[in-house]
């Protein structure tokens, strides 16, 4: 089993939240034992698990998007959807690497004592899985699972139905949308149905007591008559359907609905909303269609049919606007609430993509008992973090002597300065002074005061350091 990690490998454990310096560190350290550098493929499912985890975020996310805009603003699922998928990978890769044991050296701060590094293989945390910090990361990470497969729940079981899994809900949210449909179209209805039998009421009056009436005439008032009566028929036939939906959704909260019979009362219901609003359409092409030039009086007819066609159409333009909205609304929120409350194909995905995206976690938090990885992984991390601290201290130590030195040279330079009065008064004394300036003096060097024993962990104080004699403490005080 090979050691060296290529390209692809260090992408997906790039992922696994883990540092890919340091496995690959290990896979060489360990290279003679093969249950060592199995823990390779562990990393790479992680990896690949949370790759997976950002194309799901990012599909689910676009899908939500372009089902709650409207027009080209559906374009703008694609870039949210990717940035919302990679937001939320990052917070799950952050959780993932929360989720590592402890690795740097630490304070015990019950008992105080030196910190070493831990055999994380032997500790406690192994047993933490139930701890409140594990709880409250798993609670999130389910909420985020339960939010992120809503949508594409609602993709594969309402938009595309597959195997007819989501036919119930279906017809529920058709039922929903009749009953919005039916309490519209009766308001709608009775309003312009007052209106028309107001107008035909009063132009009927008004050409009886000018004119009598022939037979032509006769036959146009008469069809407007049957129209207005049509009108009120629909009216009360909406309201009996009205009536038989409340009936069965009356089942709904029950679970006993008959999902047959409202799927076919809602198909009669289509059904003959479009034949009234065929009739609506037949009636305003006959108005424009009329011959009134061997008519007797036609400027009275067309002063009716100039009245009733703006009043027909405002109807028909009504009925169509109503159609439009409902059809635009795509009740997301109800399609999410009755998939999760009565689906178990819904219930059966939500929780699949809850323990897909716990696995990952739960696997790396299982590791710690398999492989000797995290205790490897403290060694490398604490040794490099001392070397880099080493470093620090001795470029601190070279830059604070080297200011120490430029800083004595300049007062020399100004003592110098300072003697040449000496010059003209008392010359042996100037040449002694300048001659002990000018001498080169060693100088001890400084170097950093390190105020805890453990630098730079900062674990333990060396004033909590206790001696074991009163020769040693002496020591310590005089040296």
């Amino acid at each position: 089993m090979k050691a060296h990690l290529n390209k692809i490998e260090q992408f997906l454990l790039f992922f696994s939240s883990e540092d890919v310096y340091v496995i690959e560190k290990y896979l060489k350290n360990k290279s003679g034992s093969k249950k060592e550098l199995s823990i390779k493929y562990y990393f790479l499912t992680i990896g690949f698990a949370v790759l997976i985890f950002f194309v799901y975020t990012a599909i689910s996310t676009i899908f939500f998007i372009y089902n709650i805009f409207d027009g080209f603003s559906k374009l703008l699922s694609i870039p949210i959807g990717l940035f919302i998928g990679l937001l939320l990978a990052n917070i799950y890769l952050f959780l993932l690497y929360t989720i590592t044991p402890s690795i740097l050296f630490t304070a015990d701060k019950k008992k105080k004592r030196i910190a070493k590094i831990k055999d994380i293989r032997n500790t406690q945390e192994i047993n933490s899985l139930l701890s409140s910090s594990f709880f409250f990361r798993g609670f999130f990470i389910v909420f985020i699972a339960l939010t992120i497969s809503q949508p594409l729940n609602v993709w594969l079981l309402v938009d595309l139905n597959i195997l007819n899994l989501g036919k119930k809900e279906i017809i529920q949210l058709e039922n929903y949308r009749s009953q919005s449909l039916l309490d519209s179209y009766i308001i709608n209805d009775e309003h312009y149905s007052k209106l028309f039998k107001d107008l035909n009421n009063k132009e009927e009056l008004v050409y009886s007591k000018q004119f009598p009436l022939d037979q032509s005439l006769f036959n146009i008032i008469n069809k407007i008559k049957e129209k207005e009566d049509e009108d009120l028929i629909t009216i009360e036939k909406l309201k009996a359907y009205k009536f038989r939906l409340q009936e069965l959704n009356k089942n709904f909260l029950s679970k006993k609905i008959n999902y047959k019979e409202t799927e076919n009362l809602i198909f009669e219901l289509n059904t003959f909303i479009e034949n009234v609003f065929h009739s609506d359409e037949n009636f305003t092409f006959y108005l424009n269609n009329l011959r009134l030039e061997n008519l007797p009086h036609k400027e009275i007819i067309q002063h009716y049919i100039n009245s009733t066609l703006p009043f027909m159409e405002e109807k028909i333009d009504s009925h169509n606007q109503l159609k439009e909205l409902l059809h635009r609304n795509s009740l997301y929120t109800l399609k999410i609430k009755l998939l999760m409350g009565e689906n178990i194909y819904a219930l059966i995905l939500s929780l699949v993509t809850i323990c897909f995206f716990l696995a990952p976690g739960l696997a790396k938090f299982l590791l710690r008992k398999k492989f000797n990885y995290y205790k490897f992984r403290s060694g490398t991390e604490n040794a490099m973090i001392i070397d880099f601290y080493k470093m620090n201290c001795e470029t601190y130590k070279q830059i604070l002597n080297q200011k120490v030195i430029n800083q004595k040279e300049e007062v020399k330079v100004k003592l110098l300065k300072k003697i040449e009065i000496l010059k003209d008064i008392n010359i042996s004394k100037y040449e002694l002074l300048k001659h002990e300036l000018e001498i080169e003096k060693e100088y001890s060097v400084l170097e950093k005061y390190e105020h805890w024993a453990d630098a730079p962990f900062r674990t333990l104080r060396k004033s909590d350091i206790q001696y074991p004699n009163n020769k040693d403490l002496l020591a310590k005080i005089y040296s």
